[in-house]
């Protein structure tokens, strides 16, 4: 069976499998988000977790590395967040998501708003990180 194809039967039985990759403290709060609101989520970061947060795996490898993503789970997501502070990162990441491993959904974290035609060119959501900070701020203020 195909890559897209477990995504696809994934997404029939109703079980989200929600990849978040990188993104440091963003990413952890994003995964502990999702898993408290009870999505199955694997995240996915560079530096090794000696407690995983309930509710989700935690895969220490290179993002880039299609054969350590494959071993981490990719292929069976639905959903992959790409949140690394770094905006080539997230482009190839999200690249990998779509092309290698079939997966429908990929949302990137744009760090430049400039990059975000890049990304939705290929079918990809982005969240502008900047103007997300500023509307958080601005509405508490």
């Amino acid at each position: 069976m195909s890559s897209s194809e477990h995504a696809t039967d994934r997404t029939r039985q109703g079980e989200d499998a929600v990849f978040v990759v990188g993104g440091g403290a963003v990413g952890r709060a994003v995964a502990d988000r999702l898993a408290a609101d009870g999505e199955t989520v694997t995240r996915v970061d560079r530096s090794p977790t000696t407690d995983p947060p309930p509710g989700q795996t935690v895969r220490t490898v290179d993002a880039l590395d299609a054969h350590s993503l494959r071993g981490a789970g990719l292929d069976e997501a639905t959903t992959v967040l790409a949140l690394e502070p770094d905006d080539a990162t997230n482009l190839l990441v999200a690249q990998l998501a779509r092309t290698t491993f079939g997966v429908e959904r990929v949302l990137v974290r744009t760090n430049d708003p400039d990059r975000a035609s890049a990304f939705e060119l290929g079918g990809v959501e982005t969240v502008d990180a900047a103007a997300a900070l500023a509307r958080a701020v601005a509405d508490r203020w």
